[in-house]
């Protein structure tokens, strides 16, 4: 006989408020639909430990940072949003006696979907750059004539200079 799965914190609760009102064992398991030992466990852990919370334990290490110690987390990077993840670590050991380090931090950060808020940097075009993509729009608009006044008007250059594009053929009537 294969092994049951565990009853839900509501069945639990209704086997313990059974017992309490004097039902019998028996009665209490028909009630849920589990064995009459799984109801004398269930009452017994009750009356000794005052909860019937699961125990069972997670495979694998504990975690470092628990549920208390993200909402801890939580709290500390609304305090300071643009604090980057050393500062963070740094105010999160200030208030504790179990260090945490950067990387555990960062971990913990992206598994509760608090990512960075900084913008992606775009580098400053410098003069050359501002130069190159000028040519490049002459080279692809300016191959038909009569989108020359469009690009000359939007790249500040005057008539003369267009016309001295040496890849620009055109007729001075155009104009």
């Amino acid at each position: 006989m294969g092994k049951r799965n565990d009853l839900s914190e509501f069945d639990k609760g209704q086997i313990v408020m059974a017992r309490r009102l004097g039902q019998s064992i028996s009665k209490a398991a028909a009630l849920v639909g589990c064995s009459r030992s799984a109801v004398v466990s269930i009452y017994q852990r009750c009356s000794k430990e005052g909860t019937v919370v699961n125990r069972r334990q997670r495979h694998g290490r504990p975690r470092f940072i628990d549920a208390r110690g993200e909402r801890r987390l939580a709290r500390v990077v609304r305090s300071n949003r643009r604090a980057t993840v050393a500062q963070t670590a740094q105010e999160v050991n200030a208030g504790s006696d179990r260090k945490v380090s950067e990387y555990t931090v960062h971990r913990s950060l992206l598994s509760m979907e608090l990512h960075s808020c900084r913008p992606v940097r775009v580098p400053m075009l410098t003069p050359v750059h501002h130069r190159k993509s000028q040519q490049f729009l002459m080279a692809s608009f300016l191959s038909s004539s009569h989108h020359y006044a469009v690009v000359a008007s939007l790249t500040n250059l005057k008539l003369a200079e267009v016309m001295a594009l040496p890849h620009v053929a055109f007729k001075r009537e155009d104009c």
